[in-house]
C-alpha cells in the first residue's frame, strides 16, 4: 500500500491542508481563474540554486504555491526555473526581466559573508509580461500571482476613476499610502486620472 501511495504521489501534486482556516489552499476565485485559462501562462522563477539556509522555508512555501497553480492550471500553466548565478546570460536575463538580487548576510564557517540571492518571478503570456521582482512575503504570493495573471489574460481591464487632491494640498498630507494603494489596484483595473481645478 505504501509503495502505491508513493508511486501516485511522485506523479501527482497532492497536499493536504489541515489548518483551521485552510491557509494553504488556493481561493476558489484563484482556482477558477486558473481552470478557465485559454492559453499557456509561463511562470519563470529566478531562484539562486545555492539558497542560504534561512531562506529554505520561504523557498519551499513559494514552490508549494507554484505547484498548486500548476495543478489547477493543468497544461496552461508552465513552470520554468532559472538560476541567474549559473552564467552571465542568465544573470542578464533576470536583470532585463526586472528581477533584482537581494544581498544577505550569511554566516560562513569562519566569517560573515554577503550573499547575492535572486528570488523573483516573471509571468509570461503571449508577448505580455508581468514581474514580481522579489518574493518576500509568501502569504501575499497567491494574490500577487493571480492578479498579474488576470491582467495578462484580460482583453481589457475594467476602468475606475482616480482623483487625488491638488499638489499644494498634498504637501501637508502623506501621499505614499495613496500611491501604494494605486499600484495595487492597477493590477486589476485600468486607472483613469480625474483632473480637478479645485
Amino acid at each position: 500500500a505504501l509503495a502505491i501511495i508513493n508511486f501516485i504521489a511522485n506523479r501527482h501534486f497532492v497536499r493536504l491542508d489541515l489548518t483551521k482556516n485552510r491557509d494553504y489552499t488556493l481561493a476558489p476565485a484563484t482556482q477558477k481563474t486558473l481552470e478557465d485559462l485559454k492559453d499557456v501562462v509561463t511562470l519563470r522563477l529566478y531562484f539562486t540554486q545555492e539558497m542560504p539556509p534561512q531562506l529554505l522555508t520561504l523557498k519551499r512555501l513559494i514552490d508549494d504555491t507554484v505547484s498548486e497553480f500548476r495543478s489547477y492550471g493543468g497544461q496552461n500553466v508552465r513552470v520554468e526555473y532559472v538560476d541567474p548565478a549559473s552564467d552571465e546570460a542568465a544573470t542578464r536575463e533576470a536583470i532585463v526581466s526586472g528581477v533584482t538580487p537581494v544581498q544577505l548576510n550569511v554566516q560562513g564557517q569562519d566569517k560573515l559573508e554577503v550573499a547575492k540571492v535572486y528570488l523573483g518571478m516573471s509571468l509570461l503570456y503571449g508577448d505580455k509580461k508581468e514581474v514580481i521582482p522579489v518574493i518576500a512575503y509568501p502569504q501575499n504570493l497567491e494574490y500577487d500571482m493571480v492578479s498579474r495573471i488576470v491582467k495578462l489574460t484580460s482583453q481589457s481591464l475594467p476602468k475606475i476613476a482616480w482623483w487625488a487632491p491638488p499638489a499644494e494640498q498634498m504637501a501637508h498630507q502623506p501621499g505614499q499610502g495613496f500611491q501604494l494603494f494605486r499600484k495595487e489596484i492597477e493590477q486589476r483595473y485600468e486607472v483613469v486620472d480625474v483632473k480637478s481645478d479645485a
